[in-house]
This record gives structure tokens, C-alpha cells and sequence, in this order.
């Protein structure tokens, strides 16, 4: 017990002389001189993302690069600015707490070599991310088929890519399991208008129409490439006759390009009095 009051007495003593002024005024100190510091890497890392996507920007509008690479791009920069930043606020924080980080970072030993092992995967990641960038395998807006995935690359990083799924689903895939893409956004697509037509329907009198119509039209249809293209009749398993019509439009717009040009080609049929079964341009049938 004699121990105890001992120890305690020693205790009080130490409290009691401590400078307790200079300590609160150190770290008082030092809690401003963390919040200034925060503050203005914050705002430099805002200032360096605002400079960066203004760039971007007037790059675009010199027409220089597609919007989809210089909207890749701007991710890409946006991503090493926020990389750098976390590094920098680590490592000013700590060397402001008085931790000697060199000292750690050179002394790390076993523990370095687990990170480095850890980070194989990492940099494995970064490499395939640059050779990917290098090689303009895709942008961001591509549609993409990676391994089993389908979807839109909303967001192109040096360590993965963001794929966007038709149904919504967001796949975040690292950069070294593409191993094979396939992009369905470059170069010429290949869009195919099908009309169901009757056995006596006049093949050659349509394909006149179909032309006629698709030159009329190239102006408001400036994404043709190559066509029309006649491949001929083909017929479902039901037996019905469908020619097909093939044009080569920018990637993309296959979808809209068929529908319109659809709908152009009935219109100008039916003005010309010839008969086809099954048209959208009629919800009820054509009697024979």
C-alpha cells in the first residue's frame, strides 16, 4: 500500500509540474498547421482539375481529337491528380505529426517486401492501363464486350476500367484481366434494314425506290459510310420473304440509322403503290 501512495504521490508531482501551456500551444500549432495544410492541398488538387478539364475542353474545340478521347483522357489526369493528392496529404501530415518518414519508407524491411509483393497486381494493373490508353483500344463511351461482359465504358483509370451493362450494372474490371476486347465503337458498322415483301412484290422497282430515298435523305443521314446494299431474299423458318438492305453507318448508330431508313423506305413504297405484308407503316395487315 506504502508502494501505491508512493507512486501516486510521484505521479500528482509529475502533473502538477507538467507545462501543460506548452504543450496545449504545440498541439494547437500543430492542428492549425494540419487544417492550413489540407485545406490548401485541397484546393490546389480543385485549381489542378479545374486548369486540366479547361484544356481538355479547348483541346476538343479545336477539333483535334474525338470527344470521346478527350473526355478519356480528362479521366485519366483527373484520376493521377486525386492519386497524388491522397499521397501528398499522407505524407505531409505525417512528417507533421513529427513522424520521420523517410526513415519509415527506408527501414521497412519485410514489411516493404510484402507491399511490393502486394503491389505486383497493382502495377501490373497500371501497365496494362498505359498500353491500353497507348493503343486507343477504347474510350470512354465505347461499347465494349470484355470476356463475358457487355456494356459502356463510363470511366477508363491506369489500375481499371468501368463498364456500364445495358441493364444498368456497373463492372469494375482491373486492366490486367482484359486480356481480349472487342469494340463495337470504331470504324463502320454495318446496319441491316430487312422488308418483308410478297412473292410478285417487284424486287427491281424497290430496289430503285430504296435508292432513290436513301440518296434524298443522305443530308439528314450524314453517318452513311457505304450503301444501300441489296443482299437478296432470304426467308424465315415460318416461310416468309424478307430482302435484305445493308449499309455501312459510324459505330453507333446502327440502331438509329435502321429505323429510320425503315420507316423512309415503307413510307416511299406504299406512296408508290406497291404492296408488302406486315409494315409498321400499318397496324392492320394488307388483305391479298
Amino acid at each position: 500500500m506504502q508502494q501505491f501512495f508512493s507512486n501516486l504521490e510521484s505521479f500528482l508531482k509529475q502533473y502538477l509540474n507538467f507545462d501543460w501551456e506548452s504543450f496545449l500551444t504545440a498541439c494547437l500549432s500543430a492542428g492549425i498547421k494540419l487544417i492550413v495544410f489540407v485545406i490548401t492541398a485541397t484546393i490546389i488538387k480543385s485549381i489542378l482539375i479545374s486548369i486540366s478539364n479547361h484544356s481538355f475542353r479547348n483541346y476538343l474545340s479545336r477539333k483535334t481529337s474525338t470527344f470521346n478521347r478527350s473526355k478519356t483522357l480528362m479521366k485519366l489526369v483527373e484520376n493521377c491528380i486525386q492519386y497524388l493528392y491522397y499521397f501528398v496529404l499522407i505524407y505531409g501530415i505525417l512528417s507533421l505529426l513529427g513522424l520521420p518518414v523517410s526513415s519509415l519508407l527506408a527501414g521497412a524491411g519485410i514489411a516493404g517486401i510484402a507491399i511490393g509483393l502486394g503491389a505486383q497486381g497493382f502495377l501490373t494493373d497500371v501497365m496494362n492501363g498505359f498500353f491500353i490508353l497507348l493503343e486507343h483500344q477504347f474510350d470512354v463511351g465505347d461499347t465494349l464486350t470484355i470476356d463475358t461482359y457487355v456494356g459502356t465504358v463510363t470511366n477508363v483509370g491506369l489500375r481499371s476500367t468501368q463498364l456500364t451493362g445495358f441493364d444498368g450494372t456497373i463492372y469494375y474490371i482491373p486492366n490486367r484481366q482484359i486480356l481480349v476486347v472487342g469494340n463495337s465503337s470504331q470504324g463502320h458498322m454495318r446496319a441491316t434494314v430487312d422488308i418483308f415483301v410478297y412473292n410478285d412484290t417487284p424486287i427491281k422497282k424497290m430496289e430503285l425506290i430504296i435508292n432513290d430515298v436513301t440518296e434524298a435523305n443522305k443530308s439528314q443521314l450524314p453517318n452513311i459510310y457505304k450503301g444501300p446494299i441489296f443482299n437478296g431474299l432470304s426467308s424465315l423458318p415460318s416461310g416468309k420473304l424478307y430482302y435484305r438492305v445493308t449499309l455501312f453507318v459510324d459505330a453507333g448508330l446502327q440502331v438509329d440509322v435502321q429505323s429510320k431508313l425503315l420507316t423512309l423506305y415503307l413510307e416511299a413504297m406504299a406512296e408508290e403503290g406497291i404492296d408488302l405484308p406486315n409494315t409498321p407503316v400499318s397496324s392492320i395487315p394488307t388483305p391479298r
